[in-house]
């Protein structure tokens, strides 16, 4: 982009998860938008499996307003896919172990529980592919969960905005960031709002000091299993998420492991140790990616609005179950920008 002055009606600052759906949100009510992204290809939304699990925790209890959020998750998903013409959404049930008498009694109440009942499986079923796992004790089975293939997502969605114009890759500076009373500006954009989604480069923001971040690290495996079978997302001391062509997704359990920025050989055989502890075929190792999640203290998203400029918003914090939250928040904040009111509160 050359010239002296682009005018949008919204300006985002990050192409992860939370800005890409931001940025759905807001084309999708014929807003002009601009996306200025780095292009960091070891995001944390790059690395994330974007699972949707309904019941989660040793205590087998819905996810953190699960109702309100999957519903909006579903729709918006199935928008962009529609939109952009790519499958992003595949709903596949989750086997989780149940390694002991409390965990199986756990479960056995909440089968008994009717605001689980379209959740929950009656009987787990892993015999189309029980000879490559290896998960112990009894089974539960959880329904309506999903896989959103976030990469394809926020590859296609920037590629759709640069074709419009609407896409720099940039490393934002805030130092260059001209905040009027009705208006922002950024090199030769101008645009009436703007929202940081930043992920955990957020916390250095000075227009939002100390905003609640706990930041941590989290890690991916990438593994081929040839020729396999399993067809669901398994659930036991770690998490095998299939993503078609034979690949799988492996994480959890062995974030504890003490790795570098740049992964070693020797790291990579630990993991591939853990990961042989539920797979009992053989497997290839295929890539093992990091990055900083943009976790909070509070374990909730950071969702606010400038106390000085109102046109001035911060988005991030989706933390691990951004693909069931974010859709709803991104659509809770459009709609507010839309609105053109003052002040902003999301409603839970």
């Amino acid at each position: 982009m050359t010239g002296t002055k682009y005018v949008f009606d919204d300006i985002i600052v990050g192409g992860g998860l939370a800005g890409c759906l931001m940025a759905f949100e807001l084309i999708s009510n014929g807003r002009k938008v601009l996306l200025i992204d780095e292009g960091q290809a070891h995001s944390s939304s790059a690395v994330a499996a974007g699972i949707i699990n309904p019941i989660t925790g040793k205590k087998y209890i819905k996810s953190w307003n699960i109702d309100l959020f999957l519903p909006q998750a579903v729709k918006t998903y199935r928008e962009i896919e529609k939109l952009l013409g790519i499958t992003i959404l595949y709903e596949k049930n989750i086997v989780r172990s149940l390694p002991d008498i409390s965990a199986e009694n756990q479960w056995e109440s909440r089968k008994l529980d009717e605001n689980y009942t379209n959740f929950i499986k009656e009987n787990a079923d892993i015999s189309d592919f029980q000879n490559e796992v290896n998960i112990s004790g009894n089974l539960a089975e959880i329904r309506q969960a999903y896989r959103i293939d976030i990469l394809t997502f926020i590859t296609s969605l920037c590629r759709y905005l640069e074709e419009k114009g609407g896409f720099l890759c940039h490393t934002f500076d805030v130092n260059l960031l001209k905040i009027e009373d009705k208006q922002i500006g950024y090199l030769h954009f101008s645009a009436s709002n703007i929202i940081f989604c930043e992920g955990h480069k957020g916390i250095a923001n000075p227009l939002f000091p100390d905003p609640g971040f706990a930041l941590t690290r989290g890690e991916a495996t990438i593994i081929n299993i040839p020729e396999s079978r399993i067809s669901k997302m398994i659930k036991d001391e770690i998490f095998l998420v299939p993503f078609g062509n034979d690949l799988f997704w492996v994480g959890g359990g062995y974030e504890n492991v003490s790795y570098p920025e740049e992964i070693t050989s020797n790291h990579k055989k630990i993991v591939k140790k853990v990961i042989s502890s539920l797979v009992k075929v053989p497997f290839e190792t295929v890539e093992v990616k990091s990055a900083v999640r943009p976790t909070t203290k509070s374990r909730r998203p950071l969702v606010k609005q400038h106390e000085m400029y109102p046109h001035v918003y911060y988005f991030n914090g989706l933390g691990t179950k951004g693909s069931s939250i974010g859709p709803y928040i991104a659509h809770q904040l459009a709609q507010h920008i839309l609105s053109e009111n003052t002040t902003f509160e999301i409603v839970w």
